[in-house]
């Protein structure tokens, strides 16, 4: 068996050494970009929320603080009258009863401001009068209420 010779086998590891840090460089200068793109598209959705997407026009004062301004043909109103609030299920992990079924949910996870995936969701244990109060449709507005994902909110749309 062949080995090089111990200069040889120095300069093959300098050479690797010099390869890897330009490579770490390269993904350091990556996950910096990453991260200035993410800054960019949130101030993107901020201003699209609170200013529109229709390019300068007239504005107003929200009323509320962490909002600013927004369109001034844009009208604020409490959810109630257009939505009927219903709390989530509290997770049930087994069948209390042979009428439980075990079905899918949306979950925080499943909830971003760009709407509401399907994919990868988690299923819980739902009795027949549960699934009628709980039942989810294309129009209904989904909010997290609490956790990491506390105020992300979506209407729905991927329902068949």
């Amino acid at each position: 068996m062949f080995a090089p010779s111990v200069s040889e086998q120095r300069r093959i590891a300098d050479f690797l050494d010099r390869k890897c840090s330009e490579i770490d460089a390269v993904i350091e200068k990556t996950k910096i970009t990453i991260e200035e793109y993410k800054k960019l598209k949130q101030s993107i959705i901020t201003e699209a929320i609170t200013k529109g997407v229709r390019g300068p026009r007239k504005m107003k004062d929200s009323g509320i603080e962490w909002v600013a301004d927004i369109a001034d043909a844009w009208v604020m109103s409490r959810i109630g009258p257009h939505y009927s609030i219903v709390l989530g299920k509290m997770l049930c992990d087994k069948q209390l009863t042979e009428e439980y079924t075990l079905e899918p949910y949306f979950c925080a996870a499943n909830i971003h401001f760009d709407g509401v995936s399907q994919e990868q969701q988690k299923q819980m244990w739902f009795s027949p009068a549960e699934k009628v109060s709980y039942c989810i449709q294309n129009g209904d507005l989904l909010v997290v209420e609490g956790g990491a994902g506390a105020g992300g909110a979506a209407i729905v749309d991927v329902l068949e």
